[in-house]
């Protein structure tokens, strides 16, 4: 049908591990049903859906769905501790419209969805009992949301020999921790556990482009860019500290970022939220 395309994918993967030596990850003192997620026995699964519709020429929508699986355990039932599974779902729908050979605009939003769980044992070297209790068993699981939109806007010669084109981009993500098990649940009792605090990214952009043809071969440009991103993870928390660890003699807790320099290690690594603005003057020859 000329207005309507539908494209579908489905992809499987197995990844086998060969040679695993469980001595060698004993002599480095690690559980021997650890496994390193980068090498480690997997199964993966992947489908992806994605329509297009053009009811006219001028006019078109897109949409597609996509999600996928990577089970470690089922790639190696031996697995106990480290990556387990890792699941991610993603959302996009999109507009374009042209009215005519001058004009044409359009819209995207996506939304994406990860999860992953992972498991670990708090225990001292074997020939400790802890090394083998599974009451020293605890879990993460990774939920990240992350929002996605844009919009643009191009002007073919709406004033003689100039062209125009206008974006704006934003993306904005929330990272959440759940830790759980039998060992967080033992030390949440003896009000020892601090949870993880969320991770939040939002980040935008608006540009502004124009180029002036002085002749066929000949012209210039200008563009305007502006930033803004606002981040708050381990390393960059309210002026006075986390809602899970405020700080009293910082003073109230306010929308002002810092850097917990007292609070994190950091390693060479600091979040820093800014805003910014950057100008282009440019000239292009066309051969």
């Amino acid at each position: 049908n000329e207005h309507f395309t539908l494209r579908a994918i489905y992809e499987n993967t197995n990844r086998d591990v060969i040679n695993l030596s469980e001595e060698a990850l004993a002599k480095a003192a690690m559980q021997p049903a650890a496994r390193f997620y980068d090498e480690a026995a997997r199964k993966s699964d992947r489908a992806t859906l994605i329509l297009e519709l053009t009811p006219t020429e001028d006019l078109g929508f897109n949409l597609s769905v996509a999600h996928g699986k990577d089970d470690y355990q089922k790639g190696d039932p031996e697995q106990e501790f480290g990556l387990l599974n890792n699941k991610s779902t993603a959302y996009t729908v999109g507009l374009y419209y042209a009215p005519s050979q001058k004009v044409n605009f359009g819209v995207d939003y996506g939304y994406e969805k990860f999860e992953a769980l992972q498991e670990s044992r708090n225990a001292n070297p074997a020939p400790d009992p802890s090394w083998t209790d599974p009451a020293r068993n605890w879990t993460l699981n990774n939920d990240d949301k992350v929002n996605t939109f844009t919009a643009y806007l191009n002007l073919v010669k709406p004033i003689a020999k100039t062209d125009i084109r206008a974006s704006y981009d934003y993306n904005d993500s929330d990272q959440t921790f759940l830790h759980g098990g039998p060992r967080i649940a033992s030390l949440a009792a003896a009000n020892q556990f601090l949870a993880l605090p969320n991770i939040t990214n939002q980040w935008q952009r608006a540009t502004i482009d124009v180029r002036y043809n002085i002749s066929a071969k000949v012209g210039l440009g200008a563009a305007w860019w502006y930033e803004k991103a606002d981040v708050e993870d381990f390393s960059t928390v309210n002026t006075a500290g986390p809602q899970t660890l405020p700080v009293p003699a910082l003073g109230p807790q306010t929308d002002t970022a810092r850097i917990d320099w007292l609070g994190t290690l950091l390693t060479g690594y600091g979040n820093r939220p800014y805003s910014g603005n950057t100008v282009f003057v440019r000239m292009f020859y066309f051969f």
